[in-house]
């Protein structure tokens, strides 16, 4: 047996089955219902599709009346990979004679020439000769005949029943007929050595189905199926294989690219580094140009290796991974002297994923870093500045609003999932960069291309560095052509601009080569233009889009009417774009292949394309249209050209197309629902097919999770979306895909994460207890009985635990983790490895105590993470745990002892505890650890008022957080965005704050999209800085913002940063004098903090303005319970506390049977704040002054040892609350002790005025020095003092210093001075 031991396509094993139509029904049913099942299950084990191809299900009239049969099943049996053909005594469809038959071979003459010696065998036999006779062995065949006693038997018994139609279908149609087949029995049993088998005679169609099943089973397990030598090297071929079709298809007919193969010739031929970027429009032929160049590039320099890789062609070379192992395995095979391990299966460990029921999660090392999200808030403190004099403020600054600080957790396994991926392909790099330097060393030319950078699965999705992963230094013996899509300007920038890459960008096609495109391409289907048609072309200014061009010519060649060409033509050039084009094709498609028993064809299966969110499979869409052979072959050859086919999925091959159907088809929101309805109807059945125990490969989950999720989201089908999500296989797949992805399909269900967390828990248990029973009833197997069934799926909730933290619901993560600890528990003395079950409770108790002080639970938390510490240790110690991995849990727990610390203001111990885990992670060379650790002892220095010391920190931080995410910006390094800002800010150092604090939100929006809880923490923080701009309407609209997204994510009101924001909303209110409107926000905000016990994180400001306001409006009671919460906070009391409680009291009095407690009072709060300004006034003016109580006064003023200014300032305060005479007593004793200064002897001589006691005010007159008084106020009391005594001309001098300043004196002072002088110049004169 000869033949090939390759699937046509390695994702499908595509098997013709040929017989005449009748009498052969027995043997398709007998296969169809007993052994295709079989082959299904032995392909699906190998992640192959399995489909049977059989074209005796019925011919539709509209292909018999087009002709198209036999060009139809031979195209079929083209795909193919194994054929199949059985015969009873009827030879089938046939004749010379038969117009029908010869039409159909004349459609099929162009592909086939070979019919025309064919012309009057049967259609059956025509395959035959194309499955096996043309080329005996190029296809595995097996060929059966059955013994004509059966067919004489089966003839006889329906004659004698009377059903002569159903007797023929087993006799041979004559003796021409006769001589036909067994013509055809003799050459198949003269070839019967170049097939997988040959049965001349079996006796009855169960053993003829029987006999082909076995050869089929046989060559699929032994050769089709296996792959022989090393796996890593089939794989490498298949994949080439590939690149190698795609080439192929791109390098025919391809014109006009000799300016662009110079262009790129000159990189070949020149001695030193070159990196090219061919940029060019959608359907421009970039791809036809690099296919063409790279042939010519090998054929040009033999000993050059030229190692490419076109984005697109097969299932896996669209990932960064697979493209950089694939560039490094060609290199490595084409180098002179072969490792004996290549570099492909050196990394096999690196690609392999871990088994979902193995001992490590299925998402493995993911998650981000407890704490990288919104932990612990850092408050604006309310500190008071220095007053010039010996009184300090209790005034507060207008700053009162909180921002928030990113804290980390450290957990190496808790890190993002994608540190993992990016680990891969930075190892891939580090091997490629081998290989190029290994090619240097022996001399050897490289030469590097890469199609499509435009068509990258990008699994950090909008986070991702463009073309990170490309290499930039590279060797001087190394040339890299890369190609992009003008839509793509962040990869053009990246490469044009930063790495220096030469760019050509692709223009449209000239004249001359849309003419010879034309003519070869029409020539190729037998088809030729006239000059003036092909002129009318060429000349149409679209033709120079080659895409364009080319649906031109494609329509043209499968148009059958020449007396209608023109009009056709003219209609094609009615279209002034693509779009318009496609909507021809359309048109034309709709003719064409709707049928009268499927009028709707086109656009049925059009418009489930359309609507897919991946594309569909051949399978998917028969299915699903339940399409037979005969419906399906014809419109798929038709739309061929139309779309592309990559994994096994139909997508449409370019998006105008894709435009166009939405447009035609797709116009009403009922259309669209209708067609997703019907695809998520068919893949809900799948997904509901599934077993959760043994866990499916991920390959068989993709399609039902992709499709029914993204389906479920665009008809805003929330209870079908959640119930996609809720299962756990389908979260399985998603998850592992991209979290963010999932969240945001999460967040459109509107569900709470916490109940969502609730419904995962509630799933695996469910779960949990049906694998249990099942298999303690034998009705499942699992792959290793040693393992409980909670053991093997303990890594779904682990990956729950993941997606609530990436999700910031902290509640939702303390409930999966208690969860999960208790079924570690619970698996006491049923886990095989006792040391693994310690070792996972450890860590997810460690997760656990993160959660709960990330709740605030810091006494819990702190508790927790020492039980852990105490583990880790005294394993390391005792020698049970290996003491790599017991030093880095141990780091953990120092980290997460250090935030505990830190949480509560314990700068110091979180600082010492931080540093133990830095030493440790820098030990083991853990950078992204180490850069948590980093950032979290920079919180500390801004905990400390060290803001430049933090500054330094951060940048150190960012220094580890990119060398470590080289290819992508994840969300965690915008939260070290947000600390540097918020170090500048505490720097005042505001412009260089709102840089870093506008390049986190726009990160983090990049990342996780715009309505996440960490977006809100970026807008909370850009309104604190505008507070400190007092730019209060912007404060305003940035609060807005984040309060709309923490509602809209639902978050508890008890939720710190929800409640903050509210503060900061009341806070910013309360600037603009909006009270009324505070209020709501304000009274939210407190019951949160007396109930939870936040009042130390509250904003003073806002409480006493609240409760100022209610003071001023008689609302005693709300006032009091403001002030009194707030004055036993030992953090966040202040001097204003105080004074207004005192003020409270003064407006309205307490009885004396329940007096406010000493640690309410006045007195106590000058014990406090005993230099505070504005309770030493209060206590003065209140307490003693307004109460005449001198002597208190005096035992006061003594006690506190008062300096002059005080004296003066009292006696101040005596005058104003109308007491001259206590302030006349005041400062006589005040000069008793101050005799000589000048300050306080012009204080007495405007007392002594003031109760008009002028002789007394005259001494003291006298002892001043006219130079020295700067009190206008002083100076004029002096000049009344000195009238008064008759000191007219003493007087004047006064006078005089303050008529040179008249001009600065008050509207009264003047009045006063110009009467005294008046006064005095009239007594003058007489």
């Amino acid at each position: 047996m000869t033949g090939t031991s390759k699937l046509k396509d390695p994702r499908t094993c595509r098997i013709f089955f040929s017989s005449p139509f009748g009498g052969m029904e027995e043997e398709r049913e007998e296969l169809t219902r007993k052994y295709f099942p079989q082959i299904h299950h032995l392909c699906n084990s190998r992640g192959i599709q399995f489909v049977a191809v059989d074209m005796r299900w019925g011919i539709t009239s509209e292909a018999a009346e087009n002709a198209q049969t036999v060009s139809i099943c031979l195209r079929e049996l083209d795909r193919c990979d194994i054929f199949v053909g059985f015969y009873g005594q009827r030879y089938g469809w046939h004749g010379i004679d038969n117009k029908n038959i010869q039409r159909n071979i004349d459609n099929a003459m162009g592909r086939y020439p070979w019919l025309e010696d064919f012309r009057d065998r049967s259609v059956t036999e025509l395959e035959f000769v194309h499955g096996h006779l043309n080329n005996p062995g190029a296809l595995p065949a097996c060929i059966c005949f059955r013994d004509k006693s059966y067919d004489e038997e089966r003839a006889s018994i329906l004659e004698i029943s009377g059903d002569d139609k159903g007797a023929k279908r087993y006799q041979s149609e004559g003796d021409e007929a006769s001589r036909r087949l067994a013509s055809l029995q003799d050459r198949i049993h003269d070839t019967r050595d170049k097939t997988l088998a040959v049965h001349m005679d079996y006796l009855n169609p169960k053993e003829g189905a029987k006999h082909m099943f076995t050869a089929i089973w046989e060559h699929l397990n032994n050769v089709m199926l296996t792959r022989d030598g090393d796996e890593a090297e089939s794989e490498r071929l298949l994949e080439l294989a590939d690149h190698h079709a795609f080439m192929a298809s791109r390098q025919a007919l391809y014109i006009g690219g000799d300016h662009y193969f110079q262009q790129l010739n000159t990189v070949l031929s020149s001695g030193i580094t070159e990196k090219v970027v061919l940029v060019a429009e959608a359907g421009q032929g970039k791809s036809s140009l690099l296919a063409n160049w790279v042939s010519q590039a090998q054929n040009s320099d033999p000993t050059a290796i030229v190692a490419y890789h076109f984005i697109g062609s097969s299932k896996d070379s669209s990932t960064k991974t697979n493209i950089l192992k694939r560039l490094t395995t060609e290199i490595t095979e084409a180098l002179p002297e072969k490792k004996q391990e290549s570099s492909e299966s050196k990394t096999q460990d690196t690609a392999k994923s871990t088994d979902s029921e193995g001992k490590k999660p299925a998402v493995e090392d993911t998650g981000k870093n407890k704490g990288q999200g919104d932990q612990g808030e850092v408050t604006l403190e309310d500190t008071d500045q220095d007053s010039k004099g010996s009184v300090e403020s209790s005034k507060e600054k207008e700053d009162g609003s909180k921002d928030k600080a990113d804290t980390n957790n450290n957990s190496e396994k808790d890190n993002n999932k994608k540190s993992e991926k990016s680990k891969d392909v930075r190892e891939m790099m580090t091997l490629l960069m081998g290989e190029l330097d290994r090619a240097r060393t022996e001399g050897k030319v490289v030469v590097i291309v890469i199609d499509g950078l435009d068509k990258i699965e990008e699994t950090f999705g909008k986070i991702a560095k463009p073309v990170s992963w490309l290499p930039d230094k590279i060797p001087d013996n190394v040339k890299i052509v890369v190609s992009v899509l003008d839509t793509e300007p962040d990869i053009i920038e990246e490469l044009v601009t930063a790495r220096k890459y030469r760019k050509i960008t692709l223009g449209g096609l000239q004249l001359e080569d849309r003419t010879q495109i034309c003519e070869r391409t029409l020539k190729e289907s037998g088809k030729e233009l006239s000059k003036q048609q092909l002129q009318r072309i060429v000349d149409k200014d679209q033709t120079e889009n080659a895409l364009f061009l080319k649906i031109i010519i494609a329509e043209l060649s499968v148009f059958g009417s020449f007396r209608k060409l023109d009009e056709k033509i003219d209609d094609l050039l009615t279209s002034n774009s693509i779009r318009d084009l496609c909507v021809k094709v359309l048109e034309r498609l709709e003719s064409d292949y709707n049928t009268a028993q499927q009028p709707d064809l086109v656009q049925e299966v059009l418009k489930l394309l359309q609507v897919s969110h991946e594309g569909l499979t051949e399978t998917e869409l028969k299915e699903i249209l339940d399409l037979s052979p005969h419906v399906w072959s014809p419109l798929y050859f038709a739309l061929e050209q139309y779309v592309v086919v990559q994994s096994g999925l139909i997508s449409f091959a370019f998006s105008e197309l894709g435009k166009a159907v939405a447009e035609r088809y797709l116009n009403l929101t009922e259309d669209r629902s209708a067609s997703a309805k019907c695809l998520i109807s068919y893949f809900d059945k799948k997904r509901k097919a599934f077993d959760i125990s043994p866990t499916p490969a991920k390959s068989l989950l993709r399609r039902p999770a992709m499709e029914l999720s993204w389906l479920q989201k665009q008809i805003d089908d929330k209870d079908g979306l959640t119930t996609t999500l809720s299962d756990l296989l389908m979260f399985h797949f998603l998850i592992g895909k991209n979290e963010y992805e999932l969240f945001e399909l999460w967040k459109s269900t509107d569900h709470t994460f916490t109940d969502i967390a609730d419904m995962y828990v509630k799933s695996f248990d469910k779960a949990l207890v049906e694998v249990y029973c099942l298999e303690k009833d034998g009705l499942i197997e699992p792959r290793d009985r040693s393992k409980p069934p909670g053991q093997r799926l303990l890594f779904l909730l682990e990956n729950v635990r993941f997606f609530m933290d990436m999700a910031s619901c902290i509640e939702g993560s303390i409930r999966t983790l208690k969860r999960i600890t208790q079924l570690l528990e619970n698996l006491e003395g049923k886990w095989k490895e006792e040391s693994q079950r310690l070792e996972l409770l450890a860590e997810h108790q460690y997760y656990l105590a993160c959660s709960d002080c990330d709740s605030g639970n810091y006494k819990r938390g702190e508790e927790l993470h020492k039980k852990v510490m105490k583990y880790w240790r005294t394993g390391v110690q005792s020698g049970e745990i290996d003491k790599k991995l017991g030093e880095e849990r141990m780091a953990w727990c120092y980290n997460g002892l250090g935030l505990t610390h830190y949480y509560q203001k314990q700068y110091i111990e979180g600082e010492m505890m931080f540093r133990d885990s830095l030493a440790i992670h820098e030990k083991h060379k853990n950078i992204r650890n180490a850069a948590d650790c980093w950032t979290n002892i920079g919180l500390i220095k801004l905990g400390l008022k060290k803001p430049k010391e933090a500054i330094k920190i951060f940048e150190e931080a960012l220094r580890l957080y990119e060398e470590h995410y080289f290819d992508s910006v994840p969300h965690s390094i915008g939260n070290v965005y947000t600390n540097l800002a918020l170090a500048y800010r505490r720097d005042h150092q505001l412009d260089q704050a709102e840089e870093f604090y506008q390049k986190s939100l726009e990160l983090k929006i990049n990342a996780v999209g715009s309505e996440h809880p960490i977006v809100a923490t970026a807008y909370m923080n850009l309104g604190t800085l505008y507070m400190f701009r007092k730019n209060y309407v912007k404060v305003q609209q940035f609060t807005e913002k984040a309060l709309h997204i923490y509602k809209i994510n639902q978050l508890h009101g008890d939720h710190r940063s929800y409640w903050q924001c509210k503060e900061n909303m009341a806070n910013c209110l309360l600037k603009q004098n909006k009270i009324e409107e505070a209020e709501p926000y304000f009274w939210d905000v407190f019951d949160v903090q007396i109930r939870l016990g936040f009042m130390a994180d509250c904003l003073p400001y806002v409480h006493h303005t609240i409760a100022g306001h209610y003071i001023t409006n008689d609302q005693f009671d709300k006032a009091d319970r403001i002030l009194t919460a707030l004055s036993h906070c030992k953090e966040r009391r202040k001097a204003k506390t105080f004074y207004l409680l005192d003020i409270l009291d003064q407006q309205n009095p307490r009885s004396d049977v329940n007096p406010r407690p000493r640690e309410e009072t006045l007195e106590y709060g000058m014990e406090l704040f005993p230099r505070d300004k504005d309770l030493f006034e209060q206590k003065v003016r209140v307490h003693l002054v307004a109460r005449g109580d001198l002597e208190g006064l005096e035992e006061f003023l003594t006690a506190r040892g008062s300096e002059a200014e005080i004296y003066e300032q009292v006696v101040g305060w005596c005058e104003e609350e109308g007491k001259p005479g206590i302030a006349a007593e005041v400062i006589d004793r005040a000069l008793h002790k101050f005799p000589d200064n000048q300050m306080l002897i012009g204080k007495s001589v405007s007392v002594w005025c003031s109760v008009k006691q002028f002789e007394k005010a005259l001494p003291l007159v006298q002892q001043l020095d006219s130079e020295g008084v700067h009190s206008d106020e002083v100076r004029l009391k002096c000049a009344r003092t000195l009238h008064h005594c008759s000191e007219n001309e003493a007087a004047y001098q006064w006078l005089k210093k303050l008529l040179t300043s008249i001009g600065s004196l008050s509207d009264e002072m003047k009045k006063e001075v110009e009467a005294l002088k008046e006064k005095m110049d009239a007594e003058a004169k007489l």
